[in-house]
């Protein structure tokens, strides 16, 4: 003979779960600050040397415009600094008080140049004056301090060394 249990389970014993612990909570709350404590000094790190390229970037794209301008308009184009190179760097005709474009490095950014007064170029894309300028962020790491050469001909080359 077999028997079967027709009966159902009542529902006070069936349990159903539903959300977290507090102990649960608690343990995820705790592997997100040490992630957190971990990845915040990384997060610097990146971001400085993140500036630090896109401030060689710009400088990089200003000469190629005040160069191409120039050669285009069949004018003289100057970039002047502020006060010093540091303080940022104007784009503009050299018969013109108008500016085409204006850079403003980081706060922490320390520029450098091998020669006095402005860069400029004429119509023809040749350099008025010649040398280097050396870009650096504070803080930053690697090979982050970056020397912008400018060539009589109007072309430029970068070198990097290894930041202090």
């Amino acid at each position: 003979m077999l028997l079967i249990n027709t009966s159902q389970t009542p529902p006070c014993t069936q349990r159903t779960l539903r959300g977290f612990t507090l102990i649960e909570l608690m343990v995820i709350i705790a592997i997100l600050g040490i992630l957190m404590a971990v990845g915040t000094p990384s997060l610097h790190t990146w971001l400085t040397n993140k500036q630090s390229e896109a401030m060689l970037s710009q400088l990089l794209n200003d000469l190629s415009f005040a160069r191409s301008h120039a050669i285009s308009n069949s004018t003289d184009v100057v970039i002047e600094p502020g006060s010093s190179w540091e303080d940022g760097w104007t784009v503009r005709e050299d018969s013109s008080s108008i500016d085409l474009r204006v850079a403003t490095p980081p706060e922490d950014a320390t520029i450098s140049a091998s020669f006095t007064g402005a860069l400029g170029f004429d119509a023809y894309g040749l350099a008025s004056n010649t040398g280097a300028l050396t870009l650096q962020l504070a803080g930053c790491t690697g090979s982050r301090v970056y020397q912008v050469n400018l060539s009589v001909s109007g072309q430029t080359t970068v070198t990097t060394s290894d930041c202090p």
